[in-house]
């Protein structure tokens, strides 16, 4: 399969650029480097910022919408709230 060019892939990335975006790139990508030197700098004048994957993943409690999206959850009713609410 041929491979994308850098302006290729910097097009697919700004596209798809939104909050919470996880930009994937592949190691062995012949123009990968070459369009991150262009990506970064786009996405940070945008006023995005880079971090671990492990901060865009809630630990603990959370649900996932129809969307695939993670959400921490409403707080539910317990056993306790209701006793007491009677």
């Amino acid at each position: 399969m041929e491979s994308k060019t850098a302006e290729d892939i910097i097009d697919r990335v700004k596209l798809g650029l939104h909050p919470g975006a996880i930009i994937l790139c592949h190691n062995n990508g012949t123009y990968t480097a070459e369009a991150i030197e262009e990506i970064i700098p786009y996405a940070q004048q945008q006023g995005y910022q880079f971090v671990p994957v492990g901060q865009l993943i809630y630990k603990g409690d959370y649900e996932t919408d129809h969307q695939g999206m993670e959400k921490m959850p409403l707080e539910k009713d317990t056993p306790e709230d209701k006793n007491t609410a009677q």
